[in-house]
């Protein structure tokens, strides 16, 4: 990797090809396994939001008393609970298992 930079910080062509070819392996250093759990907090979040607005939204367009509103805005955010857990729970494991076969 240091070879790399070196190449890039001198623009030399052949330095860099030479750094790219060779059988040398860098180390990626990533925060944890918490930063995984960022990707989904936004995911759902952003989509939980988004869809929780557009049924209330719609309820409430419609004319519908305030229970029906809550109401539907409650059920609304179960259901994405429990469809975001599970996608993301099949994605993982699904990722897991293509890592493991490769």
């Amino acid at each position: 990797m240091v070879l790399a930079k070196k190449a890039h910080e001198v623009k030399d062509v052949e330095l860099s090809v030479m750094a790219h070819d060779s059988k040398s392996t860098a180390t990626e250093v990533h925060s944890g396994e918490a930063s995984g759990y960022i990707k989904s907090l936004v995911f759902g979040g952003l989509d939980g939001i988004i869809t929780t607005f557009a049924i209330v939204a719609a309820v409430n367009g419609a004319g519908l008393d305030t229970n029906t509103v809550i109401l539907m805005g409650v059920a609304n955010l179960i259901a994405d609970a429990i469809s975001m857990g599970l996608g993301d729970y099949i994605s993982s494991k699904a990722e897991a298992d293509a890592v493991q076969v490769s």
